[in-house]
Formats: C-alpha cells, structure tokens, sequence
C-alpha cells in the first residue's frame, strides 16, 4: 500500500520583506561581501569551486540587538554576534586584555559548493559606522 502525503503550496515572502529598509540594506551587505570575500580566496586555489548563493525562497534572517544569523535550507550560512559584557575567561587572558569591546561583532560564514561541500571562513571583526553599515576592523 502507497501513502502520498501532499505538503501545501503556500506562497512566502522573501526573509527580508518583514525587515526595515535599513535592516534589510545590512543584510544584503553582510551576504554581499562575505560571498564576495570568500569568492576571492577561492579563486587563488587551482581548482574551480562553484558556490550556490542563499536560496531566495528558503533563506531566513533572524536578529536581535547582539546577533544576526542569515541561513537558508542549503546549509548557507552567515552569523554575526557581540559581547555586552566582557566574557571571564578573556579578563584572566594576557593575550585578550584590551581586546574586548561591545561595539564589536564577530562572525563566520559558511557557504555549500556544487558538490555539497561546507566551505568555512571566519569573518574576522567588524564595528557598525556612523552610517549603519558594517566594517571590518584592521587587527
């Protein structure tokens, strides 16, 4: 005996559309430019990588005031997160002492090849400007 189970066919609003403009402008940043840093880090390797942007009808964008996280079905993703307080172990840290601040956001990306490979990078630190837009901080 056959079951067929039949999933509705509802229509979805992009992730975005729920977003302020500003709220959606960095978002499309964030996805531009780590694609487009990642993009150029492959490039210098020999083999060609073919990477398959966000999935339009399946990308979702979740974010409160200290983490943003862009993902979709696919397996790709962008996540973004800050500190308000100074974490312990990074007080007891020679290494860590100065480093922290909660203007800060840290992140990692990871983007799925034509093959079904996880491509990984960190997105290094990056502040907000005066502006609104995300940038990256030179270490």
């Amino acid at each position: 005996m056959h079951t067929s189970i039949q999933r509705s066919t509802r229509t979805r609003k992009p992730a975005a559309a729920h977003l302020s403009a500003t709220a959606a402008k960095l978002v499309e940043q964030i996805q531009t430019e780590a694609r487009d840093k990642l993009l150029t880090e492959l490039s210098a390797k020999d083999a060609i990588v073919v990477l398959h942007g966000f999935d339009a009808d399946t990308r979702v964008v979740d974010t409160n005031s200290a983490r943003i996280e862009i993902y979709d079905r696919t397996g790709n993703s962008i996540s973004l997160y800050r500190c308000y307080q100074e974490p312990e172990y990074w007080r007891n840290s020679e290494n860590m002492v100065g480093y922290w601040s909660p203007a800060r956001w840290y992140g990692d990306q990871t983007m799925v090849d034509g093959t079904g490979a996880k491509w990984k990078r960190d997105l290094g630190v990056h502040i907000c400007d005066d502006f609104g837009n995300l940038v990256q901080v030179a270490e």
